[in-house]
């Protein structure tokens, strides 16, 4: 009897260890092991079981301070992402897809130029491995108008008497620039497309104007009213550079007027100087127009409520025991908002004091947030919309809340000295 059970028991551990050790799939624990139902496609052509993003901004029509928008969108739920998914970005304009992108995480910066005073269409979609999720429901942009020269910024100073400045080397803008703007490069024979074609090269010496004042357009051979057409130059020597032969010259593009135009970093100032001639530095070019707007008025308050829903949390609120300075809570939201729009900052509370304070110098009301809506710089401005985002700040149970009080007291814009703008 005894032997008898033992080679049954040693039977059925056999079973068990042969079992352990084979190759048979076991019972599926996560996403990656989902069982074909799981990955079958939606009705919409989605195959993963998640929910559709929710764009935040920006949204419904709103003007953007830019051509490139920072867009950023609600996380998705649902039973099978494994861990964070990347985001599938499309951008369009007029119908037709302007750009697309596969991210990380939910704010995305888009590093290509629009065109001005346009309106975009974009829309999210979550992706895991080969499937994805529904879209978000698409929602409009429209980006900034042509606001004039770039006049104003960075300059080298000069060089000390006698000498010049060294030439930039500026070659990986140029090929960004045509990356990112291809179509005008395309289309960059001023000769058969007009004020058309000028698009490209207005694009590039702006962007390298962002940079170093001293670059400019060349006038060939000397002569102001006659701009190269795909030259550029830069001022290497003192004073004043609009008019100075003082200049490298660049050239920024092979095949001009050709059928497939590339970016180029060609030196051509000693090839210039050896054949007798010489490049002048003009900016703006001759028969460049620039549409300016009306002066703003006030911007839109950008609607956050979205993102303020995401620090539902608001216990870190008050860790000091005083209203009117910044504390960790805030600071985290104030930050999420600016990856959206720079734009956000936090209210300097003019009307209040230490007094009111506890005895603490004010800082800022930790339980508010400015957006700048005017123009000019934004560290003290009173050009501001102010929102009030806590209901019972300082309270036992604080809770987020979207109260707009915007003229109903004074206001003004501080980085409370996280940051200067």
């Amino acid at each position: 009897m005894i032997d008898r059970c033992r080679w049954t028991c040693a039977a059925v551990l056999m079973t068990a260890l042969t079992a352990g050790c084979s190759n048979t799939p076991q019972t599926p624990t996560g996403p990656s092991a989902a069982t074909p139902a799981d990955t079958a496609a939606a009705a919409d052509g989605s195959t993963l079981k998640v929910s559709a993003p929710a764009p935040l901004a920006p949204t419904g029509g709103a003007r953007i301070d830019s051509r490139r928008p920072a867009l950023s969108w609600a996380a998705v739920t649902g039973t099978y992402v494994a861990s964070t998914p990347t985001y599938e970005v499309e951008i369009r304009a007029a119908g037709a897809v302007f750009y697309t992108a596969l991210v990380e995480g939910t704010v995305h910066q888009v590093p290509v130029d629009g065109e001005f005073d346009t309106e975009y269409s974009w829309r999210v979609r979550a992706r895991q491995d080969t499937a994805f999720g529904p879209w978000s429901a698409a929602t409009t942009y429209v980006t900034t108008q042509r606001t004039g020269l770039v006049t104003g910024g960075f300059r080298t100073p000069d060089p000390a008497p006698g000498t010049r400045l060294p030439l930039p080397n500026e070659a990986g803008l140029v090929n960004a620039e045509f990356s990112a703007n291809r179509d005008d490069w395309q289309n960059s024979c001023q000769d058969r497309q007009g004020d058309r074609g000028w698009v490209w090269l207005d694009k590039l010496v702006d962007r390298l104007r962002t940079r170093d004042l001293r670059w400019g357009y060349n006038g060939k051979r000397g002569n102001p009213n006659d701009p190269s057409q795909d030259i550029v130059n830069y001022h290497y020597g003192r004073g004043d550079s609009q008019g100075s032969t003082e200049v490298y010259i660049m050239d920024v593009m092979l095949g001009h007027c050709g059928n497939a135009p590339t970016p180029a970093w060609i030196d051509q100032t000693g090839i210039t100087a050896s054949s007798g001639t010489v490049g002048r530095w003009i900016y703006p070019r001759p028969g460049r127009t620039v549409t300016t707007p009306p002066p703003t008025t006030a911007r839109p308050l950008p609607d956050m409520r979205g993102v303020l829903a995401q620090f539902a949390n608001a216990s870190e609120s008050c860790p000091r025991g005083i209203k009117y300075v910044n504390n960790p809570w805030q600071d985290r939201v104030i930050d999420a908002f600016r990856q959206v729009d720079l734009r956000w900052g936090y209210n300097a509370k003019p009307n209040r004091t230490a007094a009111d304070n506890g005895g603490v110098p004010v800082v800022a009301a930790g339980d508010e947030a400015a957006y700048h809506y005017g123009d000019g710089p934004r560290n003290g401005s009173t050009d501001v919309h102010l929102v009030d985002l806590l209901v019972g700040h300082c309270g036992p149970t604080p809770s987020i809340g979207w109260r707009v009080f915007t003229g109903e007291e004074p206001g003004r814009w501080t980085g409370a000295g996280r940051f200067q703008e």
